[in-house]
């Protein structure tokens, strides 16, 4: 077994995100555990998004948190309203996708968010 990392809070910040796991040189033999907030406030939640993706698709050890941000995306998206998600800096993600209203954002991204479980287990910790 590899070395483990977490990581938290990465709000769009891809640029960082991608300079963060070069600089640990992530590789298919670490743990990666995410917890949460990877849109809202930053750039590109996009592609912050499509990097997970990309990692989970070459078979990275990667485990994902759903965070507060993700919560308030989907709430906001179940109601069908964004005043609270925007303000809370959902504007930049919409941007990111090149959205103007929640419904444009492709529906790969809401499907992972709604499978993200809110916590998991791993050794003797929660």
């Amino acid at each position: 077994m590899g070395r483990q990392f977490a990581i938290s809070d990465i709000h769009g910040c891809h640029l960082t995100f991608k300079a963060l796991l070069d600089k640990i040189a992530f590789s298919t033999s670490d743990e990666l555990y995410l917890l949460g907030d990877y849109i809202d406030r930053g750039p590109d939640s996009k592609n912050v998004l499509d990097t997970i993706f990309e990692l989970q698709q070459n078979n990275y050890n990667l485990q994902c948190l759903r965070g507060n941000h993700e919560q308030m995306l989907l709430d906001e998206a179940d109601q069908r309203s964004t005043d609270r998600w925007v303000r809370h800096g959902g504007l930049q993600t919409l941007e990111s996708f090149n959205a103007k209203k929640m419904e444009d954002i492709p529906d790969k991204y809401y499907h992972f968010l709604r499978e993200l479980p809110y916590f998991f287990e791993v050794d003797s910790f929660i």
